[in-house]
């Protein structure tokens, strides 16, 4: 049995260049609590079509403290 794809190899096999980010808060155009799960829906820009949206989307969350100190760190040591 393989060992599963990690998110670091995945992206780094797509490439920065084939990728573009969209923070979902921002996007948010509904929120609903359900009994055992909640709905968001945002929107994009991105196209769509009878067969689906134009891209693949994937959505990964992270806890909102971890998520502002390593985009903080990031912009503080760019080259690091």
């Amino acid at each position: 049995m393989s060992k599963p794809i990690t998110l670091t190899e995945l992206l780094l096999e797509i490439g920065d260049d084939n990728l573009a980010m969209q923070p979902l808060g921002p996007a948010v155009t509904n929120m609903a609590k359900r009994r055992d799960y909640n709905e968001v829906s945002f929107a994009t820009e991105t196209p769509f079509s009878m067969k689906g949206l134009a891209k693949t989307g994937l959505v990964v969350w992270v806890d909102r403290d971890v998520f502002d100190a390593a985009v903080k760190r990031l912009k503080e040591h760019p080259n690091d």
